[in-house]
């Protein structure tokens, strides 16, 4: 490598990471998780649409004591240097492979906690209830069990900069077994 700026971050990482295969954004904020949440829609719904219908759901958001730490004493993993993964180099026969995989030591977070949280129990996050008003044209209804993104408003990441996790609404036909819906075309 006769680029100098390639040949350092050939050093300083694992060949794996540089030819682009692995994790090379170990410190990467880790987005909340997804939610889907099921909506029973009635005959009279799949027929009009829904206007302005709030739906309730759970979500989990950063704890307000720890602010998604999980606890005080946050402190580097030792093992994993605080990327949340360990990268192990094997030299068989002459040719080099790598392995990587999250650390059993933090579990994948980069930092250890010396007390743990009471308020979310170290998971740094708290369970809320929350609100969407979602309003829907009949062509979303018409099909059982189709999935609808609506934005970003699922589970909150610990990580102050991660994004939140997508919310996502499923239709459930909530109609009588002797009523069959039939699309057709004018």
């Amino acid at each position: 490598l006769s680029n100098k700026e390639l040949r350092a971050a050939y050093d300083r990482g694992p060949v794996d990471q540089f030819m682009g295969f692995g994790n090379s954004m170990g410190n990467a904020p880790q987005p909340g998780q997804t939610l889907v949440v099921r909506i029973k829609v009635s005959y009279n719904d799949i027929c009009h649409g829904i206007k302005d219908k709030t739906i309730k759901y759970k979500r989990m958001v950063r704890c307000d004591v720890c602010h998604g730490e999980g606890g005080e004493g946050v402190e580097t993993c030792s093992y994993c240097h605080g990327t949340g993964m360990i990268t192990e180099t094997k030299n068989i026969m002459g040719s080099i492979f790598h392995r990587q995989y999250t650390c059993p030591h933090c579990y994948g977070k980069g930092k250890h906690v010396s007390k743990t949280c009471s308020s979310c129990g170290g998971s740094g996050l708290k369970q809320v209830d929350t609100t969407y008003k979602l309003n829907l044209n009949t062509e979303y209804l018409v099909q059982n069990g189709v999935e609808i993104f609506v934005g970003y408003y699922g589970n909150e990441s610990t990580d102050k900069n991660g994004r939140d996790g997508e919310l996502i609404f499923k239709i459930i036909h909530d109609i009588p077994d002797n009523m069959e819906i039939v699309r057709t075309q004018n």
